[in-house]
């Protein structure tokens, strides 16, 4: 998130490849975790920790 705000604030660019696909890895895996918990099994009660883990990688 900080390197997202960073490019769309500041116009900032990432200086080389691996940098876009680290970005891209950290994203799949946060989409991972949250994703697939909800897809098994989806508990009503996990909605809240997972908006709060939302929140926290956004902030």
């Amino acid at each position: 998130m900080i390197s997202l705000f960073a490019h769309v604030i500041h116009r900032e660019r990432l200086r080389s490849v691996w940098q876009y696909a680290g970005f891209l890895v950290r994203f799949a895996g946060v989409a991972f975790v949250i994703g697939v918990q909800a897809l098994l099994d989806f508990r009503p009660d996990y909605l809240p920790g997972n908006l709060i883990t939302l929140g926290a990688m956004a902030c």
